[in-house]
């Protein structure tokens, strides 16, 4: 992988541990794992109608999944369903190395940089559950409104 991503990785994935979701309404949770390699999230949004106003976790797993999962949230947040919807589909894309549009790269920001992932298809999984979480918590989670 490029130098720059592997460092980018990094960083991203030092800040993704744990942030509570103990004090949230208004939520839509899930729990997925990756077992090929271990990986498990646990994610609950908070909404405000069609607004993604919270996103909180814990995980434990590579330094891949954590990663994305923080990138997700920088991208994610304080966007609406449809355009999260529409984001989880261009990401999908990036990591089945498909073209996505020029407007999506920009949106997607620093997830683009997981492209990289590509390159490694053991990996690509642990790039893609974070992502499969927020789809599924907002698209049919356990739901506490």
């Amino acid at each position: 992988m490029n130098e720059i991503y592997q460092r980018m990785i990094l960083d991203y994935a030092k800040v993704s541990q744990r942030e509570t979701a103990d004090h949230l309404s208004n939520t839509d949770s899930i729990q997925l794992d990756n077992p090929s390699c271990g990986d498990r999230i646990k994610l609950v949004v908070e909404r405000d109608g069609q607004l993604v106003t919270a996103i909180s976790y814990q995980v434990e797993g590579c330094i891949i999944c954590r990663a994305a999962l923080a990138i997700m949230k920088q991208q994610l947040m304080n966007q609406t369903v449809p355009t999260i919807n529409h984001l989880i589909t261009a990401f999908s894309q990036l990591m089945m190395n498909q073209p996505i549009d020029t407007a999506a790269k920009t949106q997607l920001g620093d997830a683009v940089g997981l492209h990289a992932i590509v390159k490694l298809p053991v990996r690509i999984k642990c790039a893609m559950l974070p992502w499969k979480a927020i789809s599924q918590a907002l698209n049919g989670g356990i739901s506490n409104r």
